[in-house]
């Protein structure tokens, strides 16, 4: 859903997830609701991304960053992929007390607090981080034995630069 959003704003998108399963899925999607678009699918680690050094224009980081359990190492390849001045964003769950989703879908932290994504980032390098909420919620889907409903947790963001910008 993240790539789908980017497509039409800039040239190309790399896609990269940990789970072939899951990158095999979003390139079906993204083959039958935007055939043609230039889009790439790699598999990786976010600790060690299969990205050359500043290749990027720019990285989104969608809902990644709770199932860490470093967040510095990961902030620190992700600013070794993006050329001077570049914007990365991070999208993340704000904290939660759902702990049936650490089992369920791997959660390493229950959400997130954006002050520990900041010092993350400032740590690895980056300037000029700024946090934003976003105006939308992450309803997981707990598996069909589940006791309780389907939750709906708050998001927000966390915008933040290579250095260089200007």
């Amino acid at each position: 859903y993240l790539a789908r959003g980017l497509l039409g704003l800039v040239g190309r998108v790399i896609c990269v997830d940990r789970s072939r399963v899951m990158l095999d899925q979003a390139r079906k999607r993204i083959e039958t609701e935007c055939p043609g678009a230039r889009v790439e699918f790699r598999y990786g680690e976010l600790d060690h991304l299969p990205i050359v050094d500043a290749e990027l224009d720019g990285l989104v980081a969608g809902m990644v960053f709770h199932h860490l359990s470093e967040l510095l190492p990961a902030a620190r390849e992700l600013l070794r992929t993006l050329k001077p001045g570049a914007p990365a964003v991070i999208l993340e769950l704000a904290p939660h007390g759902e702990d049936w989703m650490r089992a369920e879908l791997g959660d390493r932290h229950l959400g997130l607090e954006p002050r520990d994504v900041i010092a993350a980032l400032a740590t690895a390098g980056f300037v000029e981080a700024s946090v934003e909420v976003v105006d939308d919620q992450h309803t997981p889907r707990p598996s069909q034995d589940a006791a309780h409903g389907p939750v709906r947790l708050p998001l927000y963001l966390v915008r933040a630069f290579a250095p260089g910008h200007s």
